[in-house]
């Protein structure tokens, strides 16, 4: 949801709408569980 979201932002393949664009932002943020986190943050690290 989220490439999805920057591709409205930017106008990339589809017609710019900055508010579909934050709907889509909004949808993937609340699909992000903290777990996943903070797995996502220590893989990040170690490179």
């Amino acid at each position: 949801m989220y490439l999805l979201g920057k591709c409205y932002e930017q106008g990339k393949g589809v017609k710019q709408d900055y508010a579909k664009a934050r709907s889509l932002y909004e949808k993937a943020a609340q699909r992000i569980k903290p777990p996943l986190l903070g797995e996502v943050a220590r893989k990040g690290r170690r490179g």
